[in-house]
């Protein structure tokens, strides 16, 4: 399991964080698993973590809600339904 700030952050909310699969000028995306790590049980899915504090104004306030709204509607049998975690 890989311990970050994120990872502790994910932890409070049943995400636990295996490793890093990717990152962005704002962002990192993690290999995680919904539910109880210890009995390995879950689901494993890739978990995007966007630092508000890195970000300037204007991303906050045009392109992620954005970003929210898009991630939202999806809707795929591939694609976990997207929840909000702040």
């Amino acid at each position: 399991m890989l311990i970050t700030s994120d990872s502790s952050f994910l932890a409070h909310r049943s995400l636990h964080v295996w490793k890093k699969i990717g990152q962005g000028s704002f962002s990192k995306v993690y290999l995680s698993k919904f539910g109880d790590a210890e009995n390995n049980s879950g689901k494993l899915m890739a978990t995007k973590v966007i630092n508000k504090n890195r970000v300037s104004t204007k991303f906050v306030e045009k392109f992620l809600p954005r970003e929210l709204d898009v991630m939202l509607k999806l809707r795929h049998p591939y694609i976990v339904k997207a929840s909000l975690i702040l």
